[in-house]
């Protein structure tokens, strides 16, 4: 994403777009939490290739989600990820070396 997404419409219009078949199979490895702050480490597979990630979940002092970050690799997905999904959602990528 070339910006944060805040607000509850806009992560979920992400979380639509990516749910949608976007990942041919995904599983999450292991949980971890310190402090406010969750890590879920999980494997996956999209566009044919294999992909790893983790998905970072903080939370304020009443639990209630703050920020949520998605990290994927290897590089190659992670464009092709992009692409796809500014497609879905309607925005023009940001060119990136390739």
């Amino acid at each position: 994403m070339e910006r944060p997404l805040v607000g509850a419409k806009r992560i979920g219009t992400f979380f639509a777009a990516t749910s949608g078949g976007m990942y041919e199979k995904l599983s999450f490895e292991s949980e971890a939490t310190v402090g406010p702050v969750t890590y879920y480490q999980w494997a996956g597979r999209a566009f044919g290739l294999d992909l790893r990630g983790v998905t970072v979940v903080t939370r304020d002092a009443n639990g209630k989600i703050q920020s949520i970050r998605l990290f994927h690799s290897p590089y190659p997905v992670v464009v092709k990820f992009a692409d796809e999904l500014a497609k879905r959602i309607g925005r023009v990528p940001t060119p990136s070396p390739r």
